[in-house]
């Protein structure tokens, strides 16, 4: 048996599947532009808990300006000395977001190739 669609019923799915498009665009707008904020409140949390942080760095979906997924984790990489690290993980766990925190000279080579690739600085002392 074949199912024929009037025009108006394809108009209508039409219009349907263009609102959740437009829906799904705005949600992810209002993520990334709560991300940056977040990211802006971390890295005043990690300056304030005096950490000897010398460089902090954005990288990851959000430094490239393509956050696709509603769930995209904030990726920053630090460089410290490792015992003033885990106080910046401890910090980052308390986040309402996924933060994936890299101290910049034990983070392996593919992450060192993404952060020189499209990394940004935030800080640097």
């Amino acid at each position: 048996m074949t199912m024929t669609l009037s025009s108006e019923k394809l108009s209508r799915m039409a219009a349907y599947q263009e609102r959740l498009q437009r829906e799904k665009v705005d949600a992810l707008a209002i993520r990334k532009g709560q991300a940056l904020e977040e990211v802006q409140v971390l890295v005043g949390k990690f300056l304030l808990a005096d950490s000897g942080i010398t460089k902090i760095i954005l990288f990851g979906s959000l430094a490239r300006d393509d956050v696709s997924s509603l769930d995209s984790d904030i990726d920053l990489a630090v460089a410290c000395s490792n015992e003033h690290f885990l106080a910046l993980v401890a910090i980052a766990q308390d986040s309402p977001f996924k933060v994936d925190l890299v101290e910049l000279s034990t983070a392996d080579n593919r992450i060192k190739d993404a952060i020189a690739r499209e990394g940004m600085v935030l800080y640097e002392k």
